[in-house]
């Protein structure tokens, strides 16, 4: 629920405005307002975690696809307006995931696999707002699927590097990790199949699986499989299962 053109409650409820029209149009105090007014809705309506904000910063190189998703073009709009919503959301009772980490390109990762070719000191840069805001202790972290050459090969949410040193060490976040929809196209243009994908992003140390396919039974199946022949470390499973029953 982060407003603008990406709304799953439009046959429930009212129109969110985009991130960029609340953060460009409101103060400071009256988007803690609304935010705090929406929690408040989400929570009547039996919803307990919201997979928003956005915390990337608008930049050249992402604005294409985020369009009015991302509040602002500097890293300060992002760093604000994500600490904003975290803090209403968190207010109410209802937990704020960051996304995406570590970012998004141009490309749409529903059509094709983006890569992000920047120098290790702008991806430092980029993710500022999330570094800020995993200090407010909101619920999750979501991943892109995204590769940036400069830190890894693999696709962010399958890169123990993007998730167990950058986000987990570095940034010093344990809550909840939770990959974007593995039925993109990234994925399966990388050479992966739900199942593959899925024990690649546990291994890697995600902690919850976004999947829309519906192939629930197969990859279940397929993930017990992978663990008993040892393909999934029993301790990332564990912390997995323990980090979603935390939540």
């Amino acid at each position: 629920h982060e407003g603008g053109w990406v709304n799953r409650l439009r046959n429930l409820t009212w129109a969110l405005p985009s991130a960029r029209d609340v953060y460009t149009n409101l103060s400071f105090s009256n988007q803690y307002i609304l935010y705090s007014l929406q929690a408040m809705m989400l929570k009547l309506i039996g919803v307990d975690i919201n997979l928003a904000p956005v915390a990337e910063p608008g930049t050249p190189f992402n604005n294409e696809f985020l369009d009015s998703r991302a509040p602002g073009e500097d890293i300060s709009d992002a760093v604000i307006y994500s600490g904003i919503f975290v803090s209403a959301m968190e207010s109410q009772g209802v937990g704020s995931v960051l996304k995406h980490f570590p970012g998004n390109t141009n490309k749409d990762p529903h059509k094709e696999i983006p890569v992000m070719e920047i120098s290790k000191e702008s991806f430092r840069e980029i993710l500022i707002p999330f570094k800020e805001c995993t200090s407010l202790n909101p619920a999750g972290v979501l991943l892109s699927f995204v590769k940036i050459p400069a830190i890894d090969d693999n696709l962010s949410a399958f890169s123990p590097v993007i998730i167990r040193d950058i986000l987990n060490r570095d940034l010093g976040f344990n809550n909840l990790v939770i990959s974007d929809d593995l039925t993109m196209a990234a994925v399966g243009l990388s050479g992966y199949s739900e199942t593959d994908a899925v024990i690649k992003a546990l291994n890697a140390g995600c902690k919850m699986i976004m999947m829309s396919s519906g192939n629930f039974e197969e990859v279940r199946d397929g993930v017990l499989v992978a663990l008993k022949e040892g393909r999934i470390s029993p301790v990332l499973f564990r912390e997995a299962c323990l980090s979603v029953l935390k939540a």
